[in-house]
């Protein structure tokens, strides 16, 4: 079978067969009703609506809001590669397309639309291995699994204890440490004078960038590691990293409001600060990724040359 240079090639190969055009709209034709129009859950809301309306700063999910940005930005990014992709359709992905209607139907009879959002890439991803095959379904995987980082997990502020009291301990330790004159008192800090009173809310526990950390470290390792090891890695280390950024976040306001500054400290500073310690945890992210491929390894490599001699060493990168 030719491999098709560009996607409309492609596109236009795979639906001349009448029973996989017929497929291919039924499909999408099914998940523009049933996922973005029928109104089947609260407030007369459709999957897509009630997605919308709960990526809101309330549930910490207001990142979700540029995740159909990401996959749509990935997809496009692997066009070529997809078109580079023989057609060899497989009947096994009629399993996952059943089972993502199964979990949309489980979503209508619960009234859950979170489990109507995780049934959507099993749909995605089943009906572009049914239609095209396991080569063109592997270069999406991802993109699609994305999607499982849009669901709303319910009560999650209220989840965030752990995380609080982390906070709070690393930042005592640090600005004790640092000279800072600090009581803690579970999650409140406050300075043994009386001078200022923090409590670390939930607001501040740091699962806003943890959660956006762990999706960007997702992506960036997807996009950078070329073995699959590296980016768990990358992804299970977004965890600690976020964690000790929003701490070192606290301790810098305990510090602020210790040298005099508590108005400074609790208003202005604490509000814009999560934007400074951010970038941190891609600093961290970097950093990492550099460790797991260092450049500029001298290898001693001998080649013979003319004359029978042989040769020294060669500069090679491993990434």
């Amino acid at each position: 079978m030719d491999v098709p240079r560009t996607l409309g090639p492609f596109l236009r190969r795979q639906f001349t067969a009448p029973a996989t055009a017929l497929a291919a709209l039924l499909i999408l034709g099914a998940l523009t009703l049933f996922y973005g129009i029928v109104p089947f859950f609260h407030h007369n809301f459709s999957v897509a609506e009630w997605a919308w309306d709960a990526w809101n700063p309330k549930n910490d999910y207001e990142h979700a809001r540029l995740i159909p940005l990401a996959i749509l930005f990935l997809v496009w990014r692997a066009r070529k590669p997809l078109a580079a992709c023989p057609l060899r359709p497989a009947a096994l992905g009629l399993i996952p397309v059943v089972f993502g209607i199964l979990c949309f139907i489980a979503a209508v009879r619960t009234l859950q639309p979170r489990v109507a959002l995780f049934g959507l890439p099993f749909v995605l991803f089943g009906g572009v291995l049914y239609l095209w095959g396991w080569p063109a379904a592997r270069k999406v995987a991802f993109p699609f699994a994305l999607i499982f980082f849009t669901i709303p997990v319910p009560g999650l502020t209220q989840a965030t204890n752990g995380l609080q009291l982390l906070a709070s301990k690393v930042a005592y330790t640090l600005s004790s440490v640092l000279g800072a004159d600090v009581v803690q008192s579970g999650n409140n800090l406050a300075s043994s004078s009386d001078a200022w009173g923090f409590n670390v809310s939930e607001g501040c526990s740091g699962i806003r960038s943890l959660m956006a950390l762990t999706l960007v470290a997702a992506v960036y390792g997807y996009l950078t590691q070329k073995k699959l090891w590296k980016g768990l890695v990358l992804f299970a280390a977004s965890v600690p990293i976020a964690i000790i950024a929003n701490a070192l976040r606290v301790t810098t306001i305990i510090l602020i409001a210790e040298s005099g500054h508590p108005e400074l400290a609790g208003g202005i500073y604490h509000d814009w600060s999560g934007f400074l310690f951010f970038p941190l945890g891609l600093a961290g992210l970097i950093l990492l990724d550099k460790a797991l491929n260092p450049t500029g390894i001298i290898v001693r490599k001998q080649t013979t040359r003319a004359g029978g001699q042989k040769g020294d060493e060669s500069l090679v990168s491993d990434h």
